[in-house]
Parts: structure tokens; C-alpha cells; sequence
């Protein structure tokens, strides 16, 4: 087998690997798994790219998704801003918002805005207390439920929530805030679990009924509001516990569900809630799909500008002529042409200028006409300020000339050559 043979399939098998590594980046991408759950990029099944490809295709509405801080999307009005599988608003020392978000937050509802918080599934285990740096046993597992009470061993299993302490309602009627605040306190309600032995189905309440829902939805979290004060409207409850709540803020309004399955692609398949979709949306047409809680966030730079503006190409464009620039610069376009050599003439490799003088003198000049040619050439290219007198011109040419009619036997170039230039040397010498 030869070694060119060799290379070459060598080649071949390189560029099947990275072909091969490449689809397989991209068959990620395009799934989305890569997000993290009930994200718009996912189109696998607990992605929400359906809803969001599906938004974007109905006439008269504008949709966009958020990778930005949220303090600039500036005023509420007529805008409904999707948080989506979201993990951190039920983990109530995890969630603090700091006072600058809290007061935009506001901002947001008071002119308009309408706010909904879907939360990821939880399948009934503990959640972890990341606060309680004092515990001595940092392996006990307790259910915060929004810093206001916890649900105990003994309740979780007997599949009640036991009373919780009496919480304040902290959702001020002020602009701003001045410290860091809680999100579960922001939102006036705690968390806490589903009786096991219940269904895992939604049911529509009276004030959901009169919304236009519909009566059943798909419950698939063990994940329940607790502690849920008067503002707040419960639509759904699961198990007797309110699973999906509403409240007015302002001109704007705040929903909040446990369960994010009925926004994702598999329920958009298998279960499709459109009458609950469009509740979602509130009537506004500027939907906003939230993707930094995701941990997504967009940091401008050259390449965001780039695809921003289209000039994806002109880059392209640009790469491609400094490249040639460089390549011009360092290799001529036009191979140089090697100088072609007379027919039948052999080429002398390794010789100098000297030498390929001599030779043209062989060529074309016969020995016994050297000297002659040498004089006529003295006579054209000598300065005129330097011009031997006419006379000793004359005596060089008629020694010249008789070594020519000598025979050639007879003729001795060498002596001829050193009278010429003993010549020249006298007359120089009479004239200086």
C-alpha cells in the first residue's frame, strides 16, 4: 500500500470525523436540550418553542424574547412579560431581588404591564434550606414556604399543611424600594406540597370559571400556594390547594402558576390549552419571553451588532479581501515567466556576468577584428572633455589597422594593445 495512498484516505477519514462531530452539535442545537428546561430555544418536549413560534406567526402580535436585564424594557403598557419554567421564586432564600429590580417591577404592573410566572414541576422531595447556616444538622430537608411557616414531616406525610404563622402583605404601594427584598415576600404567598393521594388535575374555581377557563388542566407538579392573602384570586386549585392565582397591581396584573406543563411543547401536542394561552397573554400584543432567569443573557459585542444588522456578509466580504490583500502581498497573482533560452543554445548553469560576456565577444566577434571593435566603441562612448587630440586617433586607427592586413599567423594582438595604450599615455601626457 502506497504512502500517497495512505495520506489521502487519512484526509478522507479526517473530515468524516469533523463532519460527523459537527452534525452532532448540530442535531443538539436544533433539539435545544442544551437550555435548560421550558425554554424557548427547546423543541423537545420540555421546551416552549412551540408557543413561541406559534405567537409569532398570529397577525398583530409582537413577540420577542428577552436575554437582557429587564430594567430595560422600560414601561408595561400594553406588554406581557413570560417568566417560564422558572426555578428560583419558590426557593424563598435563593430569590432575593435587589431594591432597584423590585421598584422596576412595579413600574412595570402600575403602568400596565401583565406578568406571568410559570414554575418548573417538583416531584413531592424536600426543598433545601440554603439559609440556615446555623443548623446543626445541615442534612435535615424542611419546606420553606415563603420564610412565613414550614410544613413538617408528620404534615407531609398525613398530606395537610400545617398553619402557617400570619404574613404581612409586602407588595407596598411606593415606586421604590430602598433594600433587598425576598421574592416569595414580593409575591405575598408561600409554597408548599400537594396531598399525595390526589389527582394530578387542575379544577377551575368560580372566579376562573368566570374568566372563560376551562375546567380541567394537566397538574403535574406536587407544588401548591400557601398562605395566599385576599388580593390574590385563586383559578385552579389540585388537591383542595390553589395551584394557579391572579391579582391586580395597579393597572397591570400578576399571574402565578406551580406547573409550567401546559406551556410546554408536549402539552401543545398531546393537550393543547388555548382558551388558558390566551388567558395568559391578558390581552396585551407585545409578548416578551423572559430567557435570563435561564441564565441566558445576551452581552453585546461586534458580532451582536453584526447579526443585528445584517452584515453578516459584508464581514464575510471583508475576511475574504484581506486575505487576498495578504496572499497579493506575499505571492505574485501572475507566476513570474522564466526567460526562455535560444534554440539549440546550451544554457551554463553557475556562470557569472564576466564569463557570458566573454562568451558573446566569441560569438560574435572574430579575433582578428576585437581590437577594431573596441576602438569604434572607445570612439562613441569617450567624454568629449576627455577627446584625445584627432591626430593621435588617427595614428591609433592606422596601427589598428595595419595588424588587420597583416596575415594571420603574423598578428599579435597583445603587442598592438599595449602600443595603443602607450599611446594613449603620451598623448594624455603631451596634452596635460
Amino acid at each position: 500500500m502506497s504512502r500517497r495512498f495512505l495520506v489521502i484516505a487519512g484526509i478522507f477519514a479526517l473530515l468524516a470525523l469533523v463532519a460527523g462531530i459537527g452534525q452532532l452539535f448540530l442535531m443538539r442545537f436544533r433539539v435545544g436540550d442544551i437550555y435548560p428546561p421550558y425554554s424557548t430555544f427547546r423543541t423537545d418536549p420540555l421546551g416552549a418553542r412551540a408557543l413561541h413560534d406559534s405567537l409569532a406567526a398570529i397577525p398583530g402580535l409582537t413577540v420577542e424574547r428577552n436575554m437582557r436585564p429587564i430594567e430595560h424594557l422600560g414601561s408595561g403598557r400594553d406588554t406581557v412579560l413570560l417568566f417560564l419554567g422558572d426555578t428560583v421564586s419558590y426557593r424563598p432564600n435563593a430569590g432575593i431581588l435587589p431594591a432597584s429590580t423590585v421598584g422596576w417591577l412595579n413600574r412595570f404592573l402600575r403602568s400596565g404591564g401583565r406578568m406571568v410566572i410559570t414554575l418548573q414541576p417538583r416531584d413531592g422531595r424536600w426543598i433545601w434550606d440554603d439559609d440556615a447556616e446555623n443548623d446543626t444538622n445541615r442534612m435535615a430537608k424542611i419546606m420553606v414556604p415563603g420564610q412565613a411557616g414550614m410544613t413538617n414531616r408528620a404534615d407531609k406525610a398525613s398530606g395537610t399543611n400545617a398553619p402557617a404563622r400570619p404574613k404581612p402583605a409586602v407588595l407596598p404601594d411606593k415606586e421604590e424600594y430602598t433594600q433587598e427584598v425576598s421574592l416569595t415576600n414580593w409575591l405575598n404567598a408561600g409554597f408548599g406540597e400537594i396531598p399525595v393521594s390526589s389527582a394530578p388535575t387542575g379544577t377551575v374555581t368560580s372566579a376562573g370559571r368566570d374568566a372563560g377557563l376551562p375546567e380541567r388542566l394537566a397538574c403535574n407538579t406536587a407544588l401548591c400556594l400557601t398562605n395566599v392573602g385576599a388580593p390574590w384570586r385563586v383559578l385552579y386549585r389540585c388537591g383542595g390547594q390553589p395551584v394557579i392565582v391572579e391579582r391586580s397591581f395597579g393597572q397591570g396584573t400578576l399571574a402565578l402558576s406551580t406547573s409550567s406543563y401546559v406551556i410546554s411543547n408536549e402539552a401543545l401536542r398531546d393537550d393543547r390549552q388555548t382558551g388558558f394561552l390566551l388567558w395568559l397573554l391578558g390581552g396585551r400584543t407585545h409578548v416578551v419571553f423572559d430567557e435570563t432567569h435561564h441564565g441566558l443573557q445576551e452581552a453585546p459585542g461586534l458580532m451582536t451588532m453584526v447579526r443585528r444588522y445584517g452584515l453578516t456578509w459584508a464581514l464575510v466580504n471583508l475576511l475574504v479581501l484581506a486575505g487576498l490583500f495578504i496572499w497579493r502581498n506575499n505571492a505574485a497573482l501572475v507566476p513570474a515567466e522564466e526567460p526562455e533560452a535560444a534554440d539549440g543554445a546550451d544554457v551554463a548553469a553557475g556562470k557569472d556576468s564576466a564569463t557570458a560576456l566573454g562568451n558573446l565577444l566569441r560569438r560574435n566577434v572574430a579575433p582578428a577584428d576585437v581590437l577594431a571593435t573596441c576602438v569604434a566603441v572607445w570612439k562613441r562612448s569617450v567624454d568629449h572633455s576627455t577627446r584625445l587630440p584627432e591626430t593621435a586617433v588617427r595614428r591609433i586607427e592606422a596601427q589598428v589597422e595595419a595588424e588587420r592586413l597583416l596575415v594571420e599567423r603574423r598578428r599579435t594582438p597583445e603587442k598592438l594593445y599595449n602600443e595603443i595604450c602607450r599611446t594613449v599615455k603620451e598623448e594624455r601626457g603631451h596634452v596635460g
